[in-house]
């Protein structure tokens, strides 16, 4: 087969094709270990993170309004850290003991799908922009979310506190 081409190309195609290819990379460490490298030094933050609050916390004393503020972050990390698992699930034992009702609860489980499927969508178009409909619908998706995260987040905070 390349026999067949290098009889079509003239020469002076064939270099003007050379000149166009990127030249390849110099690098003389390869892409994994970079990437190996970057992944040992994130760790390394977070532990490093952890283990000072954990000290922090055998140390430091604080009155009640800094506790409160403390547990509504710490609430408000874990919902946003679980996302939507974390919140269907709560849901669906609210729905479970009467507390919300059914399509309540499907709301929130089929804004997760379809942001989904918005997300695959927008990420077909590759460099287009996207249709207004999207945008709205990308718009909703995110309202309901945020919603949904922030009240689980004040249920949970209005509980804890009793």
């Amino acid at each position: 087969m390349s026999g067949v081409l290098s009889s079509v190309v003239s020469p002076v195609d064939a270099d003007s094709a050379d000149a166009a290819r990127p030249p390849a990379a110099t690098s003389p460490i390869p892409a994994r270990y970079h990437r190996a490298l970057l992944t040992i030094m994130a760790t390394s933050g977070v532990v490093t993170v952890w283990a000072s609050c954990t000290w922090m916390s055998l140390h430091l004393h604080v009155d009640p309004l800094l506790h409160k503020v403390a547990l509504f972050a710490h609430l408000a990390s874990l919902i946003l850290g679980f996302g939507a698992v974390l919140a269907i699930d709560y849901y669906g034992l609210l729905w479970l003991l009467g507390r919300r009702s059914l399509p309540d609860t499907l709301e929130r489980a089929a804004n997760g799908v379809h942001a989904t499927a918005l997300h695959h969508r927008l990420t077909d178009l590759g460099h287009r922009n996207p249709t207004t409909g999207s945008l709205v619908r990308a718009g909703a998706s995110a309202v309901v979310s945020q919603m949904s995260w922030w009240g689980a987040v004040v249920i949970g905070f209005l509980n804890g506190r009793h």
